[in-house]
């Protein structure tokens, strides 16, 4: 049996750029991407038990490229083919064995003799190593042996180190000491024939107040730079007395002198890594950035949009037009230094014409502008005058005057940019176009009695107008000819007139229409959607039937959201791919589905803190750019590259501006102190990410939800991670000529601090003989839904619904729909384990039937879900070829839906009071959902493993819950999908300490009785068993039939938890509370489930005792899972922090559960077991802190005794391994483990399938 790696998703540690190649050294692999067709070529790894801190390009051969790998206290010699090609692919050639140094690995330098040619010197294509204790060595590594060593007479430990020379004679190190000083020694300076003697200093660099992390000389320059602990970088000018640097001798350093340049500050955290080039020089750091400096101490750009704490890499491209970083979030970005320099913004301040200086003997000023397309700025004056500047002629031109809009008007362009609408405090309307000759052609309407709030157009040709007390009207220009001539006639119609509910700004500030039928436009039936300045938004259905009443009543919604976007208001709303989009001046931006007409929200997105303020949203060429204030600045930011675009100081969002972009600048015009002022700037570069980000921070939670089959008609796990930076990321691990590729799908924010744990539970469908592991897989051609729930910090638990697209196979349940044969695979028990009993495994063989058909290609800005990431391809199942070829990176995958949010400590005041004191939210900082599992109730049903048609609809949409809190309180709520509401179902305080591990197990039996048993475990090395049986499917229904005292009302608003939202009911229709945050009163029925609640409710829960109190370990226990074995028998694995792994058998019978026999293995690992799983009764795979990966096989002898042997071990470079979860699709084991990143390997056991029982 073997563990193969077959992928690591992690930290890049290293990247250095090969002619048109990049390699990049990420855990203990090394992978060559080619920069010309944007392809991952191959991939290989150089060691075991080390990971890959520095790659060094060294001679060429023809087309082979020499590399020297290190990593640790090991080093490789490899060779690049096709380095230099675009089209070739490039193999990767392991021609040395590894080096083992007595020391850490800082630096490595090929050498050279430059007076000998090609390979006459014995020392020609040898490499010299600079360890951690100042010592050097001559590394001849075709003979794999060292051939010289020289010490320092500075024999202490260093952060880092520099080789300076090509050859050993001329060969000087820099070396960065625990000291805070940079001290240079000549290695192949020699004056005593004892090679042995330790060398002298010959310069020190100090000033530094922290240690030295990076080194970088320049030869040309005779520049040397370095960073540090303390934030700074520092630039020393090298001088010598001999100008050819070339022709330095090691006596010439004895005479250098250094000459400090520069000490800069530009970083928030550590500088970890320094680069210099020949016009600038680039430094990354702790906090994610990349500066580009120039040398005059200035920065040129900022390069961020890497995600988390940490860029750990930097290379420079071989004619330093790029720059290459890699960091923590596990992503690689391009960044064009040539881009980067051209970036310019320019500010303008436009000088009105002379004519409208005075009004009414008064001076005139500006009240409002903005821009009309690229071109044109619209000024409107006070007088009432409306100007036209163009910028290409730099003249002015009135578009508009009079007495009507004097003092007050709305101007708003139309997005055609030839046409704009003007209103009055009269009530009168004006509706210009601008023809391409330059002549305007106008219609004017009295549309209200009191003045225009608000317009805001719907499409070229429609608009809505509000009006005092909530009025608005749907009007459509209509023109008399198609073409643009002067005589062309323009005239406004009323299509509606509509209502808001009342509030206190009652106008509509944003809209869009979304067609309901697929009819023509004119007459079909649409919904139009709009927000208000009071942060609602509103659906109205639109057909020839609900027109206006005869008697002049308005339209009123069919729906109403209140305050979904807080108090502030709605700024845009648009319909996009199927989905509507808003965004407000709350920071938020949401999508929403509609269906049957009805308008809910999926989920919300915030970009960043302190952006508070989001105007409107736009797709370009595969980016979604969010227009917003951050604070006091217009920010245009990137939401696809994690990057700011443009800047603005201009004062804030509370003035009038305007903004577009054409082939790549940005025009961005306002008004400050009574001037126009005009900016145009370059986008800043664009980056390239050619390695898509996992997670910013450490993961603490994963799940594999199944297998999507992609259009290269491969297989590839659908993976839903959690991780410390508050956001669980849905992603595939997609296969590519045998390279492994981590894709994001989706992003799912909003928790307020970090994710500890994930689970994901089917919804409802059709059970057949469910399989007896929760390992086992079934296929799926139509679209399959999930609900996963999230836990973690500040007691929060969430609720998720994820769809994914067909076709796919989905964790526990039975082959359906006759596109695949699935064989059951009845294995033969050894003679050891016959107390097991025979356990049947699913294995998919081959295709029934060629899968032609893909899910339709989308646009990526669809849902924000796409796999744009990397190209892929290659088969998980060998089995599975031929099914589609097709390579398009836009295939839709999943899309989400945020369900609700429960707080364990959420509590309500019990008195009446005023709308912003009705909901107060007591959140213990202590108190977090250490792990999570769930199931659906109607699996619980007498019958619903066998019966094809129970749909179990009294039951069906729920969801028992069970939380591990770190109060030493264990839970179970229920979850009602259809109401989207959390119940409490029964808790109880048995354990003393930190509960910090729960799962469920569902045992079947032959009459059909399925029983949940509950487990959970503890900080005293406890596992304690559960019986949740018939009676919580009585509760389960009564609760939902009834409004019971225990229901918890949650916020199903995805993102603000300050805001309450309130349904309300109109002439049209009800209307559907999109928060339950905002104003309202409070009803009755709510009954919170805060601590001192919980406590209270002790007496209630008090008969609930769990059947069995099993000791496992002698402290925590980290790790559970359980298997059933026959009707009464089951399986119960544990890993604990004392680094044993046991297991037990236990039996069940009626209401007691007995221990028959226990294993405990007690020097499992070197650390915490954080991860155990049954692959079979036989097998058992445990993960641990120490990195390593354990198989284990189980014997059993009869009722009495039982064995652990260890029958295979892998040491993963994933550091800080904290949870694991193995799938079996087709016949493979696949094992996840998840910390400092994530890794996928897989159990090989020959040509037979390790799924079975006899495969060990």
């Amino acid at each position: 049996m073997d563990i193969q790696l077959e992928c690591f998703v992690g930290p890049v540690t290293s990247l250095t750029a090969c002619a048109n190649k990049l390699i990049i050294g990420c855990g203990s692999e090394i992978t060559i991407f080619n920069l010309a067709s944007e392809k991952y070529e191959n991939t290989q790894q150089i060691f075991v038990g080390s990971s890959v801190h520095g790659l060094r390009a060294g001679l060429s051969y023809g087309n082979e490229h020499s590399l020297c790998v290190f990593g640790a206290k090991h080093a490789r010699i490899v060779t690049l083919s096709n380095c230099d090609s675009e089209d070739k692919k490039s193999d990767i050639n392991l021609v040395s064995d590894v080096f083992h140094a007595e020391d850490w690995i800082w630096d490595a330098r090929w050498l050279c003799d430059q007076d000998k040619s090609e390979r006459e010197s014995d020392e020609y294509g040898t490499v010299a190593l600079a360890l951690a204790h100042n010592t050097v060595v001559h590394w001849n590594w075709k003979e794999n042996k060292v051939s010289r060593t020289r010490h320092c007479t500075e024999k202490c430990i260093l952060y880092c180190a520099h080789f300076i020379g090509d050859s050993w004679s001329d060969l000087v190190l820099a070396a960065g000491t625990v000291f805070n000083k940079i001290v240079l020694w000549p290695v192949g300076n020699c004056n005593s024939q004892d090679l042995d003697e330790p060398v002298d200093i010959v310069h020190t660099l100090s000033g530094h107040k922290g240690v030295i992390f990076s080194i970088s000389f320049h030869p040309k320059l005779r520049k040397i730079c370095s960073a540090s602990d303390d934030r700074s970088i520092r630039l020393w000018k090298l001088t010598f007395q001999c100008n050819d640097f070339s022709a330095l001798k090691p006596s010439d350093w004895n005479t250098m002198e250094s000459t400090l340049l520069l000490c800069l500050f530009g970083h928030s955290a550590r500088v970890w890594d320094v680069e210099l080039m020949t016009t600038c020089f680039a430094s990354v750091g702790e906090d994610a950035t990349c500066n580009v400096w120039d040398y005059d101490g200035n920065i040129i750009t900022k390069f961020k949009g890497h995600q988390g704490r940490s860029i750990w890499s930097l290379a420079v491209g071989e004619d330093e037009k790029n720059l290459f970083t890699g960091g923590g979030d596990g992503s690689v970005r391009m960044w064009s230094l040539e881009q980067g320099r051209d970036k310019q913004m320019s500010q303008t301040v436009l000088t009105l014409p002379s004519s409208a200086a005075r009004c009414h003997g008064q001076e005139d000023f500006p009240r409002s502008v903005t821009l009309l397309n690229y071109n044109m700025v619209l000024v409107m004056m006070n007088s009432g005058s409306l100007l036209c500047y163009h910028i290409s002629e730099q003249q002015f031109s009135e578009l508009l005057s009079g007495a009507d809009f004097h003092s007050y008007s709305v101007v708003s362009p139309c997005p055609d940019g030839r046409s704009l609408a003007v209103g009055s405090i009269s009530g009168k309307l004006c509706v210009i176009k601008v023809l391409e000759s330059g002549e305007t052609v106008s219609c004017e309407k009295t549309v209200f009695s009191g003045k225009v709030l608000g317009i805001t157009w719907i499409d070229v040709d429609c608009l809505v107008i509000s009006g005092p007390l909530g009025y608005c009207h749907l009007l459509t220009v209509e023109t008399s000819s198609p073409a643009e001539t002067q005589g062309q006639q323009m005239s406004i119609l009323t299509q509606r007139e509509l209502s808001l509910p009342p509030s206190k700004h009652r106008w509509v500030t944003a809209a869009c229409m979304v067609p309901l039928s697929d009819g023509p436009a004119r007459g079909a039936p649409a919904l139009m959607v709009c927000g208000d300045k009071d942060g609602s938004v509103h659906s109205y259905t639109l057909s020839p039937e609900n027109t206006s009443d005869a008697d002049g009543s308005q339209l009123l919604p069919h729906q109403t959201f209140q305050k979904v976007h807080s108090k502030a208001g709605v700024t845009y709303v648009c319909y996009r791919d199927g989905r509507v989009h808003t965004a407000g001046r709350d920071g938020f931006y949401r999508q929403w589905e509609v269906k049957n007409g009805a308008l809910s929200q999926l989920h919300g997105n915030k970009i960043l803190k302190g952006l508070e303020w989001i105007d409107r949203l736009e797709w370009h060429n595969g980016d979604l750019l969010v227009y917003g204030f951050f604070s006091s600045q217009f920010t245009v930011w990137s939401v696809t590259y994690n990057q700011q675009i443009m800047s603005v100081q201009c004062g804030g969002g509370h003035r009038s501006w305007g903004c577009c972009h054409e082939n790549g600048v940005l025009r961005f015009v306002y008004l400050k102190a009574g001037a126009v002022y005009l900016v145009d700037s370059e986008r800043q570069t664009k980056q390239r990410i050619i390695r898509a980000p996992l997670h910013g921070r450490e993961l603490s939670g994963a799940t594999v939800i199944g297998f999507v089959h992609c259009q290269e008609g491969t297989w590839a796990p659908l993976v839903c991670t959690a991780s410390e930076d508050t956001s669980l990321s849905v992603g595939v691990m997609r296969h590519d000529q045998g390279l492994v590729q981590w894709e994001p799908l989706a992003s799912l924010k909003g928790h307020l601090s970090s994710v500890r744990c994930v689970t994901a539970v089917p919804c409802e469908g059709i059970h057949k003989l469910p399989p007896r592991s929760d390992l086992e897989w079934d296929h799926a051609d139509k679209e399959t839904s999930f609900v996963l729930f999230s836990g973690g910090g500040r007691a929060e638990l969430r609720a998720w619904k994820l769809q994914v697209m067909p076709p796919m196979c989905r964790r526990g349940g039975h082959s359906y729909g006759g596109r695949v044969n699935v064989e059951r695979v009845v294995s033969e028990a050894t003679e050891e384990a016959d107390v097991m009993n025979e356990i049947q495994t699913s294995r998919l063989t081959k295709h029934a039937v060629s899968v032609t058909e893909t899910p339709s290609s989308i646009d990526c800005d669809k849902h924000g879900v796409s796999l744009s990431s990397v190209s892929t391809g290659s088969a998980v199942d060998p089995t599975l070829s031929g099914a589609g070829t097709s390579t398009s990176r836009s295939q839709q995958i999943c899309s989400y839906k945020h369900l609700a949010t429960h707080f364990l400590g959420e509590c309500r005041h019990k008195q009446r009071s005023s709308s912003w004191k009705t909901r107060k939210l007591r959140l213990d900082p202590e108190t977090r959902v250490m792990s999570v599992a769930a199931t659906t109730v109607s699996q619980l049903e007498p019958g619903s493993q066998r019966d094809d048609t129970a749909s179990g609809g009294h039951v069906s949409g729920l969801y028992l819950v069970s939380l591990a809190g770190s109060d030493g309180v264990l839970r179970v709520l229920l979850f009602d999908e259809a109401t989207q509401n959390f119940s409490a179902v029964v808790q109880s305080s048995f354990h003393k300490g930190c509960v910090l591990k729960v799962t469920h197990h569902l045992q079947h039996t032959s009459d059909s009785q399925p029983t949940l048993l509950l487990l959970s475990a503890s900080t005293n090395g406890q596992i304690v068993v559960w019986k949740l049986g018939q009676e919580v499917i009585q509760k389960c229904t009564n609760d939902r039939s009834l409004n019971h005292r225990g229901k918890v009302k949650t916020n199903k608003n995805p993102d603000n938890h300050c805001e309450r939202g309130q349904q309300n009911q109109s002439k049209a229709g009800s209307c559907e509370a999109g928060t339950d945050e905002e104003e309202g009163d409070v009803s009755d029925d709510y009954t919170d489930f805060t601590r001192q609640g919980e406590d209270d409710k002790e007496d209630k829960h008090k008969d609930w005792q769990p059947l069995a109190s099993l000791p496992a370990h002698q402290s925590g226990v980290n790790s559970l899972h359980s298997l059933q074995v026959s009707d009464s028998q089951f399986l119960v694995a544990s890993g604990g922090d004392d680094n044993a792994v046991t297991v037990q058998l236990c039996q069940l019978s009626g209401v007691q559960v007995n221990l028959l026999c226990k294993v405990t293995q007690h020097r499992a690992h070197a650390a915490q077991v954080t991860g155990i799983k049954f692959i079979n009764p036989s097998l058992v795979v445990s993960a641990s802190i120490d990195q390593r990966i354990c198989v284990w096989r189980l014997r059993c002898n009869g009722e009495k005794s039982m064995h652990l042997e260890l029958v295979q071990c892998k040491y993963s470079n994933l550091s800080d391994v904290s949870f694991m979860d193995i799938c079996q699709f087709s016949g493979s084991v696949h094992v996840l483990c998840g910390g400092e990143g994530l890794t996928l390997h897989t159990l090989i056991d020959g040509t037979e399938a390790i799924t079975g029982q006899n495969a060990s």
